[in-house]
């Protein structure tokens, strides 16, 4: 089955611009003969072998060594938001791609940019043994959970990146819908939050309040979308059987202070960035069985290697069970602790009440009651435990309205 090689047809114009009537009439003939002989032998081993010969088969087809990209490929640039007109990222293929990025180099070698395509060797989710036209469902089904079982995976949480590793596999030319979904086979995995687009007009805090405010409006809108990014992973975790599970969480940032940032603003946006996410690993860790979580931070501009803020998340399951039961039902209190960037002595108490959220000059205290830190730049570890007051376990919930 693998030595076959298959050639998308859809997509053959990619190879060759100005493909003939006839080679494109070949290429056709030739997608039709690899299907008809994939189906046959992959039917045929279906029926002859045992499962657990054909899982070693499926371990030959479909293991890797390396990480596997999956979802949107922005594991390895930054992301900028998609605007109207924007150009949609590319789609994996099975060929060399037209537009890569790709330099000639002086032995006639070519080399290509693979931070903005994958590899082409790698076994994406797209190839064909994964396709029931070429396979058969049984075997497909098969191979897909031995592929999602066995490699290790790495997802960033744009673009619904996240959504589709929860959502059920559809197979064929007519996408039906198969009980099959990813998530719940996956054994380890890297899911890469990204925070390079996050808004970097930063005023100073002499600047008016107002400025500031409105400002954080749009800086809240964006923390919001990362929580919402991650909702349905979080729902379908929680439901689905506890098996075996490695994760990471990445949080990446562009956080230099040439654009803007002091030292205080980037603790603050840390601070929120790591509470977008915070709720999700405690549930991970104390919610869930078989779980094993790492939580670090990935900024170019602040540090030489990423941070393992993994022990920051110090929490016993008494205290989150407790924190828990403090909330109102169905609420998420995600967006109940945001750091602003304001003063309290910028508003009337009445305006900071209505406004919620914590200003920035309590940032310290917040930090050491909640975190259990002192610098968020400089320590990695809670050193002391939580302490139950006004940022634990009830927070104050942010209204933009009033910003």
């Amino acid at each position: 089955m693998s030595g076959i090689l298959v050639i998308d047809g859809e997509h053959a114009e990619d190879l060759q611009p100005e493909l003939s009537l006839q080679k494109q009439q070949q290429i056709n003939a030739a997608n039709t003969s690899a299907r008809s002989e994939c189906l046959s032998f992959s039917t045929l081993m279906y029926k002859k072998l045992p499962k657990e010969l054909r899982d070693m088969v499926y371990s030959y087809l479909c293991l890797e060594d390396r990480q596997i990209p999956i979802g949107p490929y922005y594991h390895f640039r930054k992301y900028e938001s998609l605007k109207k007109d924007a150009v949609l990222r590319s789609e994996n293929r099975y060929f060399p791609r037209h537009g890569d990025f790709q330099t000639v180099l002086p032995d006639g070698r070519i080399r290509t940019d693979h931070d903005v395509y994958p590899q082409d060797d790698f076994v994406m989710p797209e190839n064909h043994i994964f396709n029931p036209s070429y396979m058969g469902e049984e075997v497909v089904l098969e191979t897909l959970e031995k592929y999602y079982e066995s490699n290790s995976f790495s997802v960033c949480n744009v673009e619904g990146g996240m959504d589709n590793l929860c959502t059920i596999v559809t197979l064929g030319p007519q996408d039906s819908a198969v009980d099959f979904v990813p998530i719940d086979h996956i054994c380890d995995l890297q899911i890469r939050v990204k925070c390079e687009h996050f808004n970097k007009e930063a005023s100073s805090l002499e600047s008016n309040p107002g400025i500031r405010l409105r400002e954080f409006a749009e800086k809240e809108l964006f923390l919001r979308h990362t929580v919402d990014s991650l909702r349905k992973f979080r729902s379908r975790i929680q439901t689905s059987t506890s098996h075996k599970l490695n994760i990471e969480v990445v949080l990446i940032s562009d956080l230099k202070r040439d654009h803007g940032h002091s030292s205080t603003f980037v603790k603050v946006h840390i601070t929120n960035f790591l509470q977008s996410v915070r709720n999700m690993i405690y549930e991970l860790m104390h919610d869930r069985r078989c779980t094993t979580v790492r939580v670090t931070h990935q900024d170019d501009g602040l540090m030489a290697f990423p941070k393992n803020y993994t022990g920051l998340f110090s929490l016993t399951k008494e205290q989150w069970d407790y924190e828990k039961s403090r909330q109102q039902p169905n609420h998420d209190w995600t967006h109940d602790f945001w750091i602003l960037p304001i003063s309290s002595s910028d508003l009337p108490t009445s305006d900071l009440l209505k406004l919620g959220g914590y200003c920035i000059d309590t940032l310290n205290t917040f930090l050491i009651s909640r975190w259990g830190i002192n610098d968020i730049l400089r320590e990695t570890s809670s050193i002391t435990s939580v302490i139950e007051g006004p940022y634990w376990p009830i927070g104050s919930p942010y209204s933009p309205e009033f910003a």
